[in-house]
This record gives structure tokens, sequence and C-alpha cells, in this order.
């Protein structure tokens, strides 16, 4: 028997998660949502420390693309596993993934808006 632990007990992994482990396209919002947030505080740097304005700019592009394609996924494969969406509500590990997709657009929309009015209209609603 193996003793790693600091008080010479043996180490075990920690137990799953309820609800297992999330799988599927919702985890990977998360891609989507730290581009949105990179390409915020780039354009914030623009404004206090002069940063290149094209950095913010892709960041924003990169979240958009993502964001995108993940969601197109993520729909067809609701379509394919009726009930999907229920499921990852209910279960405590993917619950609060499923806030991610409507966040990324909100977090979009400023910076669309001023590439695409009609778009960010369209995406968010009227501002």
């Amino acid at each position: 028997m193996a003793h790693d632990g600091v008080d010479g007990s043996e180490m075990r992994a920690a137990p799953p998660p309820p609800g297992g482990m999330p799988t599927g396209v919702i985890t990977l919002f998360a891609v989507p949502l730290g581009l949105a947030g990179l390409g915020g505080v780039w354009v914030e740097a623009q404004a206090v420390a002069s940063a290149p304005a094209w950095a913010g700019d892709a960041a924003y592009a990169g979240a958009a693309v993502a964001w995108l394609i993940l969601t197109v996924a993520y729909l067809a494969q609701g379509l394919r596993r009726p009930g999907m969406l229920g499921a990852d509500l209910r279960n405590p590990v993917t619950g609060p993934l499923t806030a991610y997709p409507p966040v990324v657009g909100m977090l979009m929309v400023p910076h669309l808006r001023l590439y695409a009015h009609t778009a960010a209209e369209w995406i968010c609603g009227p501002l």
C-alpha cells in the first residue's frame, strides 16, 4: 500500500463531480468568453496605454467566430439529442455553463456595434 499523504495516509483520487463530468459543446464556450474578455481589456488598454487597435479587434473577431461556430454546433447537438438543454441546465456542473453563450454575445455587441450596427441589434436587440 502506497502512503503518499502528508500524514502517511493513502492518496486517493477525488470522486467525480455530481452529474458526471461536463462533456459536449457547452464546455467549449469558455474560449469565446475569454477572447471577448481579452478584447475588452485590450480596447481599454488602447485608451489608457496607446495599445494597438488591431489586437483588440483580432480578439473580438476570434471570439465572434468561435461563438458562432459553437452556437451552431450546440444547437445542432440539441436537435440530435432532444432534452439535452434541459439536462445541461439540471446538471450541477454544466448548469452554470449554459449562461456563457448569451454572455459572450452581450460582451461582443458594444464592439460589434462600431462596425456593424445592424448585426449588433440582431444579436442583442435595440441598444
